[in-house]
């Protein structure tokens, strides 16, 4: 990996993110076997200390009827820890 890339990852986004905000999150591995997707997610809200948003675009290109999948358009609530970086 690049040493500098790495670098930039472990940097806290500062300030932290705000509603409206587009970032980027990966998902926690699930299923069998676990998988893990990217999704940019404008922010809408923050509730009991998870982020409220909506997916704006995301890697999955399985069928929109498989349940479980994160689809564009579709509310996710999200842990900090999960944010990879604000989308410009």
């Amino acid at each position: 990996m690049d040493e500098e890339l790495f670098e930039r990852a472990l940097t806290p986004l500062t300030p932290a993110p705000q509603s409206g905000d587009r970032v980027l999150l990966v998902t926690v591995p699930t299923g069998t076997p676990p998988e893990s997707h990217q999704l940019v997610v404008r922010i809408t809200g923050l509730n009991a200390g998870h982020y409220v948003g909506v997916v704006a675009d995301t890697d999955v290109i399985e069928p929109a009827a498989q349940p479980g999948k994160y689809r564009p358009g579709e509310e996710v609530i999200f842990l900090r820890e999960h944010v990879q970086g604000r989308v410009g």
